[in-house]
Formats: C-alpha cells, sequence, structure tokens
C-alpha cells in the first residue's frame, strides 16, 4: 500500500510530524461496556490506565459532578471484561479528572486537570489504595507555564528504572508536550524543562485531522505513543519525537445505525493484557458532553484487538 507521507520540520523545542492519509492497522471491537449502566455510572469517562497488580483498569470522569447521577465518585475500578468492581474518589484536589496514567514503581496516579491547568500525583495513604481520603497529593506540573491551557490526557516515560518525562495532551493548541525534571530530578520544581513539543493536529486518516486530542499513552513494549481525539474514529501511534508510525482505524466506530450506533470518538486510550490473555487496546468514549447535555448518559469503554 502506498503511503503518502508529509514531513513537516520544526526547529527548537519542537519535534519532527508527518502526515498519513492511509491506515496500516485496524482495531476489532472484542467487547463493549457501557458505562452509563454501571451501578454507579460514568457519564462522560474522560480518563483510563490500568494497574498490573490489581489487574483492573482504572476510569476517571470529568463532568459526572455536572450531572443527577453524581454519587461523589469520579474514579471507577473495573475489570477487563468491563464490569464495575469498585468507585473512588479524585475530589481530594479535582472535580475535574480529565486524563490518568497510573505509575507501578512509585505506586501512584498522574491526573490531569484543565480548569486547574495542572497534573496532580496522588500517592497511596495508609490505607495502601488510591482514591480514598488519605492519598498524598501533590502538584507536579503548571501546565501553563508551557503555554498548555486545556490539557486533557497524561502519560509517563522512565529510564533506567526512574520517572523521566511526563507527557500530556492539550485539546485547545492540539499539540503534545514532553516535560523532564532538572537537576534536582524532581517534577514540579523550577528547574523542570520543556524535552519538545508537536502538533497532533499534523496528524490524519483520509484527510481527517486530529484537532481534539485527549487520551495519550506511551506504550513501554513498542517505545511509542498512541494518542486518540474525542472526535475522531482512529488512534494515531508515533514516535516521542512526534514521527508517525501508523494511524490505526477502529472501523466498528464509524459504523452507525438506529439499532448499533456509531460512537462519538475516544477519550482516552491504553494497553492492558484481554481477560484470555493476548495484548488489547482499550479505549474509553465519553459520548454527548454533560456541559452540552447535562441530563444525558451515554459513556462506553471499548476492548480492542489489533489486525493487519
Amino acid at each position: 500500500m502506498r503511503r503518502h507521507l508529509f514531513v513537516v520540520a520544526l526547529i527548537g523545542l519542537a519535534a519532527v510530524a508527518v502526515v498519513q492519509t492511509a491506515s496500516a492497522t485496524q482495531g476489532q471491537l472484542v467487547r463493549k461496556t457501557e458505562t452509563s449502566s454501571w451501578s454507579v455510572p460514568s457519564t462522560d469517562p474522560t480518563g483510563l490506565t490500568y494497574d498490573p497488580k490489581l489487574k483492573k483498569l482504572l476510569v476517571s470522569d470529568s463532568e459526572v459532578d455536572e450531572t443527577g447521577f453524581w454519587k461523589k465518585r469520579n474514579l471507577f475500578v473495573a475489570s477487563k471484561t468491563g464490569a464495575l468492581s469498585g468507585t473512588r474518589r479524585l475530589t481530594k484536589a479535582t472535580f475535574e479528572p480529565e486524563g490518568i496514567s497510573w505509575y507501578p514503581r512509585g505506586k501512584s496516579l498522574f491526573v490531569v486537570d484543565d480548569d486547574k491547568d495542572a497534573i496532580f500525583r496522588f500517592g497511596r495513604g495508609a490505607d495502601r489504595r488510591v482514591g480514598t481520603k488519605d492519598d498524598k497529593v501533590r502538584q507536579v506540573v503548571n501546565t501553563l507555564r508551557y503555554g498548555s491551557r486545556d490539557a486533557e490526557g497524561v502519560a509517563w516515560h522512565s529510564r533506567r528504572g526512574k520517572l523521566d518525562m511526563l507527557i500530556w495532551t492539550d485539546a485547545t493548541t492540539t499539540k503534545v508536550y514532553e516535560v523532564k525534571p532538572g537537576h534536582d530530578h524532581r517534577f514540579g520544581t523550577s528547574d523542570d524543562v520543556k524535552k519538545r513539543e508537536f502538533a497532533a493536529s499534523n496528524f490524519s486518516l483520509n484527510g481527517r485531522n486530529m484537532m481534539d486530542p485527549n487520551g495519550v499513552f506511551f506504550d513501554r513494549k513498542t517505545g511509542h505513543l498512541f494518542i486518540v481525539d474525542t472526535h475522531k474514529h482512529f488512534v494515531v501511534e508515533s514516535t516521542l519525537a512526534g514521527a508517525l508510525v501508523k494511524t490505526i482505524d477502529m472501523p466498528f466506530c464509524r459504523a452507525s445505525s438506529a439499532t448499533a450506533p456509531g460512537c462519538h470518538g475516544f477519550s482516552d486510550v491504553v494497553f492492558a493484557p484481554g481477560p484470555s490473555g493476548g495484548r488489547r487496546l482499550y479505549l474509553t468514549d465519553r459520548g454527548v458532553d454533560n456541559e452540552v447535555d447535562p441530563s444525558e448518559n451515554d459513556g462506553r469503554l471499548y476492548q480492542v484487538k489489533l489486525v493487519p
């Protein structure tokens, strides 16, 4: 298959971005879960991550507090089959947990709040669980410092077993930001430095560019980023430097009928083991934004198998 590539060289802190108009891989839907049907609904699932020790998915919801479904819970624990197994809260620091990323080595959760323009780190308290009242919470990034006013998804990168970089997407600038700690090797101090930024809006499938990048995941197996858009039906795989590896089309998301409505788009993404083994891609779909319709309850979670 011939691919038409367009390379944009950016100078300084930016990176190389590539536009590709054809998909090399597709996603095959394995399972769809209506998070709206959970006993405590997630009406707008916006963040998604995986805790390998717990062997559970964690889902955050940044809008449920603005609905009649609010039960003072904005972090949901689910099995790999999509069954709700528990609910928690991140309200100690945020009612707007857009993106989340579990950091196993530190046994902590990174959480993005786009209202506070901040990334928080939630550490476990005496109960050894994140999302409870004894969490140890610290702001580690002020995104405004880097020109990011609408941070959405968050991921991390480690080197030699140490946290080396925080990565996040911005839905307004349409950029991906990568920040490293300075000489003190700690995030949230004055010597933090921006490694690079690149425009996710340069990525497209069949001429449809990413204009609302939300979720991002760093995959240690490939060393690549996986990025999703709340209004697009594909996933982008790129290098850390912003060079496109491939676009992954999700045909099940495009299909729509009265009996099988298509999905809205994807709010976050993570790789995790499937219930029966094998690697699976998990995606959240917030549906209609609660800010548009406070009464809606149409969140979804997808388990996807990647196929040639």
